[in-house]
């Protein structure tokens, strides 16, 4: 970001200066045609992933960034955005209102992290899969908030897509709990390796005018599972044989009658 709060991007450059940033160019974007200058709060939390529009899939940096009020915005205010480089090497797409829903909106005054996970990582069709954001919100009255997190249906932005829309699935949520306080930024990786998402964030007491003095806070926390999802082979158990021998007892102190189904 520039001094007046504009998102700005530098390049690596290879040439003329080997090993060393270009020019940064302020970046903007486009709102339903419109061009308009993007005000940062803050750093956005940034990916690489794909975005379906129809029949295209589209690889680009996506970012999430929280807004800065300086553009008449919701100050903190989270948007999503995409790297359109048939436009230029400035121009952002900016994510549609309507496709937040009825959620309500994430506000941070820190970095949040941001990650695109595919459905199918290793394979042909990297271009399926959702996108996690997780932030720390702004204290309020000096109190902070829990940690909270939101992950997307899919990445299909085409307004005639019925499955895998980037669509956020539900209201955001405790990232580990409703007690789970954090303060600073936070990180989300998807590489593929393990399978899962992985974070990492900084946990730090609710007011911190009253410190604890049995945890040292503030401290670093990391996440190896932070999508929840575990991989492995399920087996289903056959609780039948166990209910049928057991249930007659429980209720009548005797053997279930024969023939019992």
């Amino acid at each position: 970001m520039t001094g007046g709060g504009y998102l700005k991007e530098w390049e690596y450059d290879s040439s003329p200066q080997p090993g060393k940033f270009g020019t940064g160019f302020i970046q903007s974007w486009y709102i339903k045609g419109i061009p308009g200058l993007i005000y940062a709060k803050t750093g956005p939390g940034v990916t690489f992933g794909f975005i379906k529009d129809g029949n295209r899939n589209i690889n680009a940096i996506v970012a999430a960034i929280p807004l800065s009020s300086l553009g008449g915005n919701p100050d903190g205010q989270v948007e999503i955005a995409w790297k359109d480089r048939s436009l230029g090497t400035s121009i952002w797409n900016k994510l549609d209102d309507s496709n937040w829903g009825n959620v309500e909106r994430p506000r941070t005054t820190r970095q949040p992290g941001f990650a695109y996970a595919s459905f199918n990582f290793g394979g042909n069709r990297l271009y399926e899969g959702r996108y996690y954001l997780a932030w720390n919100p702004p204290t309020k009255g000096g109190i902070r908030g829990t940690s909270l997190m939101m992950q997307t249906e899919g990445n299909n932005i085409s307004d005639a897509a019925i499955y895998n829309r980037f669509a956020w699935l539900q209201k955001s949520i405790g990232f580990v709990n409703s007690t789970s306080y954090g303060t600073r930024n936070v990180s989300l990786v998807y590489d593929g390796i393990g399978k899962n998402l992985r974070a990492a964030r900084t946990r730090a007491p609710r007011d911190p005018s009253k410190p604890s003095k049995k945890v040292p806070y503030p401290f670093a926390m990391f996440y190896p599972v932070a999508d929840g999802i575990f991989n492995g082979t399920l087996k289903d158990f056959d609780d039948y044989q166990v209910i049928h021998e057991h249930l007659g007892r429980q209720l009548r102190n005797k053997r279930a009658p024969t023939g019992m189904q």
